[in-house]
């Protein structure tokens, strides 16, 4: 029998979503399965009255013809809590709902996660003994509560901590995922390149990195000869910009098919073993 199985998605342009769009649409294809992608923006909007009309989309989603729902929750809870995510998707789980990166207090909901602890570990390894790094800054959102950013900020903590660097509040710069908002932080603090007490720095993600990167040369810091630059989510961008930048790959699409084949095992009755906690190798 047919499986129509939802992904619901706040933007589709997003070079996250469409890898895992791309993945899950791969491993679907030539199966019995019909996928309907829903790019449903956010339920709730503090600033501005605009896209409520997209989250109207969900009532469409909820019927009986739906066999289960993917979520891709880590977007969505960059702008909201997970709290908030939970309440308004109490109303699906009738069917089985499967969170994409954050655990949901939803009953039938399943969820997978990344464990990101060993990539921060290699690089700061690498920092220290290959380019001897000794202050080694962060790029961070999570002042915004995403779990996926206290994930990585807290992964920092321990790198350090285990090549016994000092952790220093005061080269912790603080962003909401997006390029403005780290530079904002960063113009804020640091007036000229010998304000500058850090030779390194991890981002949170890609277009954070680039953030750094680009409110740094403009102020005179040579990258990477004088500071080494990290991100996190290897997007298309790190690899053709100007200046290249090294970051983590995820591994989305590996993510995006073990997430599938979840998906449709559990729709063809088959018991889930959760979470799924995905190591990056």
């Amino acid at each position: 029998m047919t499986k129509n199985i939802a992904l619901v998605v706040n933007e589709l342009t997003a070079d996250y979503t469409q890898e895992i769009i791309t993945s899950i649409s791969d491993f679907y294809r030539g199966k019995d399965v019909n996928l309907i992608i829903s790019q449903v923006k956010l339920p709730v909007h503090k600033d501005t009255d605009f896209d409520y009309q997209y989250w109207s989309n969900m009532s469409l989603l909820d019927n009986d013809n739906i066999d289960a729902y993917i979520i891709l929750s880590a977007i969505f809870c960059s702008y909201m809590t997970s709290d908030e995510l939970t309440k308004r998707l109490q109303p699906f789980t009738k069917k089985p709902v499967f969170s994409v990166s954050i655990p949901l207090e939803l009953d039938n909901c399943y969820y997978t996660q990344l464990n990101c602890e060993n990539s921060y570990f290699e690089i700061v390894e690498h920092l220290v003994k290959k380019h001897n790094r000794k202050r080694i800054a962060f790029a961070s959102a999570h002042l915004t509560g995403s779990i996926e950013a206290n994930e990585r900020f807290e992964a920092y903590k321990k790198a350090l901590k285990k090549f016994n660097l000092p952790f220093d509040e005061n080269i912790v710069f603080h962003g909401v995922f997006t390029y403005n908002s780290i530079m904002k932080d960063m113009a804020k603090r640091i007036k000229s390149k010998e304000d500058v007490t850090f030779d390194a720095i991890l981002a949170a993600n890609d277009m954070m990195a680039f953030g750094c990167l680009d409110f740094l040369t403009s102020i005179g810091v040579k990258i990477p000869d004088d500071i080494s630059i990290f991100g996190y989510d290897d997007i298309l961008q790190a690899e053709t910009a100007d200046i290249s930048l090294s970051t983590i790959n995820q591994q989305i699409y590996r993510q995006g098919q073990q997430v599938a084949k979840l998906v449709l095992d559990c729709c063809n009755g088959e018991k889930i073993l959760f979470p799924q906690i995905f190591l990056q190798k």
